[in-house]
């Protein structure tokens, strides 16, 4: 029988060894060259001075709605796979949509709406249709 120890640390990781024991993060940022949601007058208005609560809630932005559409009228196979991801795992879904057309984009919660957007663009090119300007 063999005699299982655990065998504790001496000493803690110094921050450089902690730092390299980390994972990879991506070497090029893809979604730099996209708008922020967060610019002025990109996303939404401001609500007026005593405006209804339901004027006043960021949902998702209008892309988002779009893209939605287009996979569930356009692309009902890819929407089966993707649907539940677009929902509740934005990490999963763009890593599934970027395979699926053949692209590369950086996660970046900051970017949705043109994140969207762009994909939007390229299943409408697939179609044979013209883009949709931002």
């Amino acid at each position: 029988m063999t005699d299982k120890r655990t065998v504790l640390p001496t000493r803690f990781a110094t921050p450089a060894e902690d730092q390299a024991n980390l994972p990879r993060q991506e070497a090029t940022d893809y979604s730099s060259a996209l708008p922020v949601d967060s610019e002025a007058g990109r996303m939404h208005k401001p609500a007026a001075e005593g405006a209804h609560i339901s004027e006043k809630v960021y949902m998702m932005p209008e892309s988002f709605n779009a893209l939605r559409r287009e996979l569930n009228e356009n692309w009902p196979t890819l929407f089966a796979q993707v649907g539940w991801c677009m929902a509740f795992d934005a990490v999963h879904f763009i890593e599934m949509m970027d395979g699926a057309l053949d692209t590369k984009t950086t996660f970046d919660s900051d970017k949705v709406a043109a994140i969207c957007h762009k994909y939007l663009n390229l299943l409408r090119n697939k179609r044979g249709l013209s883009d949709i300007s931002a």
